[in-house]
């Protein structure tokens, strides 16, 4: 119950507070911000572990499979320079096309979109030629034979060449709609949907319409796909369609990449499974996509038929320059083994053709590339999966971290909360990293990392401005009236140290005050008497602060000040009584500067007295101070308010005296002080242990013991003689005995006139304060 009563509600509450809003966010919309972070972290682990480009070998360790059966056929910049700048020629293609097949390519996918003739054909020249009238005849005669045979169409070529091999054609989505331009499918090519048919405009990336190949060209290919990455060149590509909704059609397209697949296999069409056909309830009744089937693959897809792409790292082995294809003595050597049994893009790495993307693992890279990786990654079954159930375990964590965090926070255990947020973030950030690297799976960091670094930070800042202004109450609370070794021990532990509503404490406590101050000051002026009092109070609290006593509070020409609160203080007694002798150096200093100044010596009087009280912030709701009370309090003013009785420089109680041994002590007197039945033995400190070593104050304390003891019996004779002798005696360390000596002499003077009564115990009452 003592542990629970210690709980901070407030930061419980305010930390709570953070948890549910960091689960609400999320539950509803995390933002773009933080989806981007998430995607970040996910790109982030593709650069540390990108998908092996060779696999190994299962059944005969330390060797690696071949390499996927994907080409990359390059129009690249030394291409353009060797062959010319694009548009190449069509009959180029058909040359290219021809030559890939008869090389054993299993298809040829074009990620080059053919939406206008070839202007270099010489039947679109003709044509051109046509528009200028007799212009052309004339033309036409320079040309020798020209008009014996038909005009050469390089389209016609190129449509030939697609029509008698495996061709994928690929054609852009766009937002224009154009539904009177769709491209034609081959015969059969069509995607039949497992389940209810659902409305695919919703259910898939939805483009209005397509700019599409000539027709010419696209009615022979064997297969048609949209090459559209994202709609935004310099989006990161991180997921593509691998089947889309085009314009107002009922049936969906597939993409280049998918329909290459297809092609190469001899698959007569894709099969798309969604979430209602495959008997999934997690969405609902909206379906989803779940999976495309392609011949004898299987690919998993996000619920909007996208492929997240797990990248490999670039390959110079996939790719073959487009100029060691159409050399003119033929393919260059060892192309054809390469080419052989693959799957081979077109497409161009040349910045110029306006085709480069951005990926995880490249700044730069041409979109024909992003096809090729996909088809590898579907060869070899490597892809990356985010599972219904992840964003559930996420939730899960991250309000399970955020509720450790905050309720040990919330105990007052930063340093086991801050280690506890370590542990969590490490082992959150390593659980993700471990899903990714060993199992494929996407599970984001992101969001259980927020909910258990939010409230803590935000708990922690909350506590750090409130013990920041408790630091400062503390500090303006405390500066003046104790060491700053003693505040710093304050601030670190409040709770410790300020008890709320007070503690019960047995403390040393010291009463000070300075003699004949009235007369001293009557003369001076109102700001003469302040600089004075600070003149003479300043040194006598430092050495107070020095031997590690608490001020209470300054009365005029009186000082009162305690020991063994607000710290715990070992030997406090012992820390007083060495205070006493302290002031006697700084007095004499003070009382040089003052007599050099033309003003009398000055003297004060002390009282120390030690008992159990009540500490702690005391005063009205408006204005507190730390004090304390009780009738040890009471005792040692009283005890201090003696010393000008006695003619002494200090007295202290007998607590005190039996918790400081060691010092040069004497008895002076039992007392019942005013306002106070019981009666209290009392002591002057003469000095400390070389004092109480010296043979002359043992002599001197030895006499004063026996004339003590004399009066206590009555023998007056013998008390009389005792004192005048002690009083005759030289002054011990800070004691001279003779004003004491005259005290009791008067005493004895007065008990022979007026006898005391019987069993008289020999306590005196105190007349005055």
């Amino acid at each position: 119950m003592g542990r629970l009563a210690r709980i901070d509600w407030v930061a419980v509450a305010i930390g709570l507070t953070t948890l549910a809003a960091v689960t609400f966010a999320f539950a509803i919309a995390p933002g773009p911000q933080v989806e981007e972070v998430e995607e970040a972290v996910f790109d982030q682990y593709q650069r540390w572990k990108p998908r092996p480009y060779r696999l190994p070998d299962p059944e005969n360790p330390g060797q690696l499979l071949p390499a996927p059966p994907v080409l990359v056929i390059d129009i690249d910049e030394a291409s353009l320079a060797e062959m010319g700048q694009w548009p190449w020629p069509r009959y180029y293609m058909a040359e290219m096309v021809w030559r890939l097949t008869e090389a054993g390519a299993a298809t040829v996918a074009f990620d080059v979109f053919f939406s206008e003739p070839d202007r270099t054909s010489p039947a679109e020249q003709a044509r051109a030629y046509a528009r200028f009238g007799e212009l052309y005849a004339a033309a036409v005669e320079a040309f020798e034979g020209l008009n014996a045979a038909t005009p050469i169409d390089h389209d016609a070529i190129f449509a030939d060449a697609i029509a008698r091999n495996r061709v994928v054609l690929g054609t852009v989505g766009t937002d224009t709609p154009q539904t009177d331009r769709l491209p034609p499918r081959p015969e059969g090519a069509g995607i039949p949907i497992i389940g209810p048919p659902p409305d695919i405009t919703t259910l898939l990336r939805h483009f209005e319409g397509v700019t599409p190949n000539l027709p010419l060209l696209a009615n022979g290919a064997s297969g048609i796909g949209a090459i559209s990455l994202a709609k935004d060149a310099g989006t990161m590509v991180r997921e593509v369609p691998m089947v889309i909704a085009l314009a107002d059609d009922e049936d969906p397209y597939p993409t280049l990449a998918i329909e290459a697949l297809r092609v190469a296999q001899g698959a007569s069409s894709h099969v798309l499974k969604t979430s209602v056909g495959s008997g999934q309830t997690d969405f609902g009744d909206t379906p989803v996509a779940v999976s495309m089937q392609v011949g004898g693959a299987v690919v998993p897809l996000s619920p909007d038929g996208s492929l997240r792409v797990r990248y490999s790292a670039a390959i110079g082995e996939r790719v073959i320059s487009a100029r060691d294809v159409l050399r003119p003595e033929g393919l260059a050597p060892g192309i054809a083994e390469r080419v052989a049994g693959k799957v081979v893009f077109v497409g161009s790495s040349a910045p110029a053709l306006f085709d480069i993307r951005r990926t995880p693992l490249h700044p730069r890279i041409s979109g024909v590339h992003i096809h090729a990786e996909i088809v590898e990654q579907i060869f070899a079954q490597d892809f990356l999966s985010r599972p219904d159930l992840a964003e559930g375990v996420e939730r899960v964590v991250m309000v399970a971290g955020g509720l450790i965090v905050v309720l040990l926070i919330g105990y007052n255990l930063p340093v086991l909360a801050f280690a506890m947020l370590v542990g969590l973030l490490a082992a959150i950030l390593g659980g993700s990293w471990y899903a990714f690297s060993a199992q494929s799976v996407l599970l984001s960091p992101v969001a259980p990392a927020l909910g258990v670094a939010l409230p803590h930070f935000i708990v922690s800042g909350y506590k750090y401005f409130r013990s920041e202004r408790g630091r400062r109450e503390v500090t303006r609370q405390f500066e003046h009236f104790v060491s700053p070794e003693v505040i710093e021990d304050i601030i670190g532990d409040p709770e410790r140290f300020l008890t709320p509503g007070g503690a019960q404490r047995e403390l040393t406590i010291l009463f000070l005050d300075v003699r004949r101050f009235s007369t001293i000051t009557e003369t001076m002026a109102p700001q003469e008497v302040i600089t004075f009092i600070n003149k003479l109070l300043t040194p006598l609290t430092d050495v107070i602060i020095e031997n590690e006593g608490t001020i209470d509070k300054y009365m005029g020409d009186a000082v009162m000040a305690f020991w063994n609160a607000p710290r715990e203080t070992e030997a406090h007694e012992v820390k007083a009584v060495r205070t006493v002798l302290a002031f006697t150096p700084v007095m004499a200093a003070l009382n040089a500067e003052f007599k050099a100044a033309g003003m009398e010596e000055i003297s004060i009087g002390v009282g120390i007295n030690t008992g159990e009280c009540s500490v702690g912030n005391m005063g009205s709701l408006k204005r507190l101070a730390y004090s304390c009370v009780g009738d040890a309090v009471n005792l040692a003013s009283r005890i201090e308010g003696q010393t000008k009785a006695y003619g002494v420089g200090n007295l202290i109680g007998s607590k005190t005296a039996a918790g400081a041994p060691g010092f040069a002590m004497v008895e002076v007197d039992s007392v019942a002080v005013k306002g106070r039945a019981q009666p209290e033995t009392i002591y002057t400190v003469a000095g400390d242990s070389d004092v109480a070593n010296d043979p002359a104050f043992q002599m001197l304390q030895l006499q004063l013991t026996g004339a003590r003891a004399a009066y206590l019996a009555q023998n007056w004779d013998a008390a009389e003689t005792a004192y005048r002798q002690a009083g005759a005696a030289l002054p011990a360390g800070i004691f001279d005995p003779a004003a004491l000596s005259e005290v009791m002499l008067a005493r004895i003077a007065e008990h022979r006139e007026n006898p005391p009564p019987q069993g008289w115990d020999g306590i005196y009452v105190a007349k005055s304060k």
